[in-house]
């Protein structure tokens, strides 16, 4: 079980890293960049907060877990105190750090599943992808692999690991609150909050995009745009929106 867990932890830290780390440089000067808008502008600042962030929480998991292996030494003790406090109330809280409750397992998959999204798309935009809404030169529309399903998938993706990350978090029975680390300050309490609200408005920024691409690339591409649009109608999910 120790094994599982730390591989699944490791593998959706791994993913979500991967995730928000650009697969270009940066727009030069001859690219044209939108970035009216905030997030926009700030756009790595957020990847380097949540990447951050998120391996930080990834770590304290994994390293309460190996600490339940040696909870006779005193070092672990201690470590055990601060990472898992419900660890020292008795035998019935022991295995805490080694469940695998239905949020982490949906949060993992959200996760693994999101981010593989996102570099599918890197792949297959390869030097037209960005993070920054730009039209490079000698841009060309692309309309193959996920991008013959939904106009936008890498914000689909960028979605369902933001959830996933959510879920992770904070869902029920989550490592936070199971362990009892989310409740042991106010200020950790604070800190996840603003951690949450963090990845809500990231979310709604990220969706809130796919519009100003739209009529960047109408802008652009013109009646090429038009005709893709006409094939590919749906923003994020076929059949749906």
């Amino acid at each position: 079980m120790i094994f599982v867990k730390l591989c699944m932890l490791l593998l959706s830290a791994a993913m979500a890293c991967a995730a928000v780390s650009p697969p270009q440089g940066p727009p030069n000067k001859q690219d044209k960049v939108n970035e009216k808008r905030f997030m926009d502008r700030h756009v790595m600042a957020a990847c380097y907060i949540y990447s951050t962030f998120f391996v930080f929480r990834v770590s304290m998991e994994c390293v309460a877990i190996i600490s339940t292996c040696f909870p006779d030494a005193k070092t672990m003790e201690t470590i055990l105190s601060i990472t898992c406090p419900n660890y020292s109330r008795g035998p019935d809280h022991e295995r805490i750090p080694l469940l695998l409750p239905p949020s982490f397992i949906i949060g993992v998959a959200g996760i693994v599943l999101g981010s593989a999204i996102r570099i599918l798309c890197f792949r297959t935009l390869d030097r037209f992808f960005t993070f920054q809404i730009t039209i490079r030169q000698n841009h060309r529309l692309i309309d193959s692999g996920p991008y013959g399903v939904v106009r936008h998938p890498s914000y689909v993706g960028g979605a369902f690991a933001i959830l996933g990350t959510t879920i992770l978090s904070v869902g029920p029975r989550s490592y936070p609150w199971a362990c009892g680390l989310a409740t042991s300050s106010a200020l950790v309490t604070f800190t996840l909050w603003l951690w949450i609200i963090f990845l809500v408005y990231w979310t709604y920024s990220l969706l809130r995009r796919a519009p100003i691409e739209d009529e960047e690339l109408r802008t652009t591409f013109g009646k090429e745009w038009e005709e893709y649009a006409k094939k590919v109608p749906y923003l994020f999910i076929p059949g749906i929106i």
